[in-house]
């Protein structure tokens, strides 16, 4: 059996020869301390099994019997860090906290993409080697993108686990007191900052100012 592809590859990754196949009808499991707080999380598997493997699983928090289920536990002893488990009956994802739970999702949606209904058993274990792991996109020598782009970059960087976003800026902010800087650019406005920052937030992507003055 091949490795599955993902991107970044995992710190651990055993394959254990089995097949998977995700029933029609499911559930995922919040067992969680507080699972509004992993909601997002469980709605981007949620969306990938919509996507991908043409199914419908509902989310509950609580200590349920379900094919997937999420919880956490600080014994894994690494910030951010995760264990996904694909058994022959069954999903179990761990993480170390919020995040960890995050990413461990973010591998599970690119397992789910790339192998649909019927996923490979294995186990992982996975944490980053940099604290900081950004990106910078020049906005300012270009078109500036739509905030369709951007929403689009952001969701693809974080299921990269890439956790710090800066978009460099010169002339294309719009400055309420100098007009005459941004008129001509096409500017990102201080309100689309914002929801871009929220959006990067759900995502645990750190959105870091980078202004030439």
């Amino acid at each position: 059996m091949m490795k599955p592809l993902l991107l970044p590859y995992p710190q651990k990754l055993a394959l254990t020869g089995e097949i998977f196949s995700l029933p029609t009808a499911g559930l995922i499991a919040l067992n969680v301390p507080h699972p509004a707080g992993q909601f997002f999380a469980a709605q981007q598997i949620q969306a990938a099994l919509q996507t991908y493997a043409g199914i419908n699983w509902s989310i509950a928090g609580g200590a349920v019997a379900a094919p997937l289920t999420i919880r956490m536990d600080d014994m894994l002893d690494r910030a951010e860090s995760y264990r996904l488990v694909i058994g022959a009956d069954g999903i179990e994802l761990v993480g170390y906290d919020t995040a960890g739970v995050f990413y461990g999702a973010m591998t599970l949606v690119q397992l789910i993409q790339t192998s649909g209904r019927e996923l490979p058993t294995l186990q992982i274990e996975d944490w980053p080697d940099f604290a900081a792991r950004g990106v910078m996109l020049d906005i300012s020598r270009d078109k500036v993108p739509t905030m369709e782009t951007l929403y689009h970059l952001i969701d693809l960087l974080a299921s990269w686990k890439i956790n710090q976003f800066q978009l460099y800026t010169e002339h294309t902010f719009a400055y309420q007191k100098h007009r005459a800087v941004w008129a001509q650019a096409s500017p990102i406005t201080a309100e689309e900052i914002l929801e871009l920052d929220a959006y990067c937030r759900a995502r645990h992507i750190d959105l870091v100012p980078n202004q030439n003055s």
